[in-house]
């Protein structure tokens, strides 16, 4: 992941590059506000730590100029100002967050990991259904925002199931497409899958929302 770093302070910013290289980022930095807007449109970085009060074109007006030219990543504004009409300020021109000087450096990596991790589950494709959310890539689930603990084969299951919707699925096409052809073991596998995946998707496993029986077929996704 790419970072920009905007500050004016020689020392704070060379320390702030140090941190955020040693927790394996790639890292970009500029000391006036036109440098720093000049790097977020041809570097493209992921997050910029942004300072308010820079010299020429502050904090505020690069935030407005990125945004008023899409610039989809995250912006945070370091101010050693904490007076609640800069932070309205700064939101309202769509900065994602502010950090108020000084600051913690465990802190500042902690903020900056959750927005990170907000934006890529924003840039990567989720499917929904009900309260569930699945990340294909990431091979994660989550429910009404906790995320649930699935073996892969749980996981498979509910993927397969959900990418064909309203579609009843025999045991043996659920097989194949999640055991493989070569599995030898015996279709009730299928069943015992479905009833542990229910236990952990459902609010009531007895009466299931999700993952429903087609009698004398095998199993559907039903939302």
């Amino acid at each position: 992941m790419k970072i920009l770093v905007v500050d004016d302070e020689p020392s704070l910013r060379e320390s702030l590059r140090y941190l955020l290289e040693q927790a394996a980022y790639e890292v970009c930095t500029a000391d006036t506000g036109s440098r720093g807007l000049e790097l977020a449109q041809s570097w493209q970085p992921d997050l910029i730590l942004l300072d308010v009060m820079l010299p020429g074109m502050d904090g505020f007006e690069v935030c407005r100029r990125l945004r008023g030219a899409d610039f989809s990543g995250i912006i945070l504004l370091l101010t050693a100002r904490d007076q609640e009409i800069d932070q309205v300020q700064g939101l309202e021109l769509g900065a994602d967050d502010y950090i108020v000087k000084p600051f913690r450096h465990l802190e500042l990596l902690a903020r900056i990991k959750a927005h990170l991790r907000r934006l890529q589950r924003q840039a990567e494709p989720v499917l929904s259904s009900g309260e569930l959310e699945v990340s294909n890539h990431r091979h994660e689930v989550w429910r009404s925002g906790q995320k649930l603990d699935l073996t892969p084969k749980e996981f498979a299951l509910l993927l397969f199931l959900l990418e064909n919707r309203r579609k009843a699925q025999t045991r043996e096409r659920i097989l194949a497409a999640c055991w493989g052809y070569e599995f030898e073991g015996e279709a009730r596998v299928v069943n015992v899958t479905v009833q542990r995946l229910r236990e952990k998707i459902e609010a009531d496993p007895a009466h299931p929302r999700y993952l429903v029986t087609v009698r004398g077929v095998g199993y559907m996704w039903d939302v």
